[in-house]
């Protein structure tokens, strides 16, 4: 059994209390139900890793309300690629080894890791934890763990309340008008030249989200695909010295290559999101976009979503708007600059990276609208 650091994030979250922002913000964000999109990227998500398949899950709750959305749209997950896929209580292995101690997720990762889980976490940042504690007490955990194979849910009528449908203005904001939503992109590759993919981020917000969002914070309603490909092709030592990987990382974590399984989870990605779509990435025209559109049809996928995709570069939008103004803009000074007060970290991490463009975009009203005004059709690379 491995344990996967990659994550796919999905709108659809389900907690037991919600922030009455939040809410709001998942009713502007227009996200869908759990749908087939969603299951057949969560069944291609689990393909591609290797070895026996378990879902963590830290109580019961979550693998309940997993087991009843698959009962609500006739799906199960018993089996991916004839590999059966188990359940493990994460909380049952620390009720057994520490009975006289509380279970739950918060009290032992408040004990045991140096920071402290947020009061209410989103998803994402319960994952996070979770993995953090389970890697801690890893040999606690696989000597006392009980794996259940995920059966059939039994089918029963649910009964949901709809969503209400957010209201659409007649004007359109002259800030994002022109795209429903904007796709963060991040690339990290085996060097500057003939470079293969070795990690891919794309962070998903619709334009409601992103402009309802506190400046320099993340949109709590966020999509977000990270994937970890093998390359194969030996890996720059530059490019391994900033992005923290090499080709012993990737091969012990028995990643596939760029294939058209991949091209297939970027496309259903892509296809759950509010069209327009546009992909915004830093030096995108000479790097992102094309390295990718590279990647797609060597895998020969041939998804339509590709061909409807538009694509804007944030480093030509800054060039364009500091005038004559020397100064460099490559992200991480650009981030500097503009949040001098946060720390800067993870350089060259795909996902850190997409998510600062993501804080200068929705901090800088002019690159905004840049960005809206100066996009190409993603077909063209």
């Amino acid at each position: 059994m491995s344990l996967v650091e990659q994550k796919i994030n999905f709108s659809i979250a389900f907690r037991e209390q919600h922030v009455q922002r939040d809410v709001t913000r998942f009713s502007t964000g227009k996200r869908g139900q759990f749908d087939l999109t969603v299951f057949n990227l969560l069944r291609l998500f689990l393909a591609r890793q290797s070895g026996k398949l378990c879902l963590v899950s830290h109580g019961c709750y979550g693998f309940s309300v997993l087991q009843s959305e698959l009962g609500r749209i006739g799906k199960t997950l018993d089996k991916v690629d004839d590999r059966e896929v188990w359940f493990v209580d994460s909380e049952e292995v620390f009720k057994k080894t520490e009975p006289e101690k509380p279970s739950d997720l918060k009290r032992i990762c408040d004990e045991q890791l140096s920071e402290e889980m947020p009061d209410c976490p989103t998803t994402e940042e319960q994952n996070i934890c979770l993995v953090k504690v389970v890697l801690k007490n890893l040999d606690k955990f696989l000597s006392n763990l009980k794996c259940e194979v995920v059966s059939a849910p039994e089918q029963e009528e649910v009964i949901t309340e709809s969503e209400p449908e957010a209201s659409e203005s007649d004007d359109e904001s002259t800030f994002y008008g022109a795209h429903k939503t904007q796709v963060y992109l991040d690339l990290e590759a085996t060097g500057l030249r003939q470079s293969k993919i070795t990690e891919l981020c794309m962070v998903a917000v619709t334009i409601d989200s992103l402009q309802a969002s506190e400046i320099g914070s993340v949109p709590r309603i966020v999509d977000k695909l990270v994937l970890l490909v093998d390359p194969d092709k030996t890996i720059e030592d530059h490019a391994s010295s900033i992005t923290k990987l090499n080709n012993q990382i990737i091969e012990e974590s028995f990643k596939p290559k760029f294939n058209a399984q991949t091209s297939e989870i970027i496309a259903a990605f892509l296809e759950r999101q509010a069209s327009p779509i546009c992909l915004v990435a830093h030096n995108g025209m000479d790097f992102d976009f094309p390295l990718l559109k590279k990647h797609i049809r060597a895998s020969n996928s041939n998804q339509a979503i590709f061909s409807e995709i538009r694509c804007s570069d944030s480093l030509l939008g800054m060039r364009k708007l500091r005038g004559r103004v020397r100064q460099s803009c490559k992200l991480e000074d650009v981030f500097r600059r503009s949040f001098p007060r946060t720390p800067s970290t993870n350089q060259h991490q795909a996902e850190d990276d997409v998510i600062k463009l993501m804080k200068i975009v929705r901090l800088n009203y002019l690159l905004g609208s840049w960005i809206n005004n100066n996009y190409r059709k993603f077909s063209i690379f």
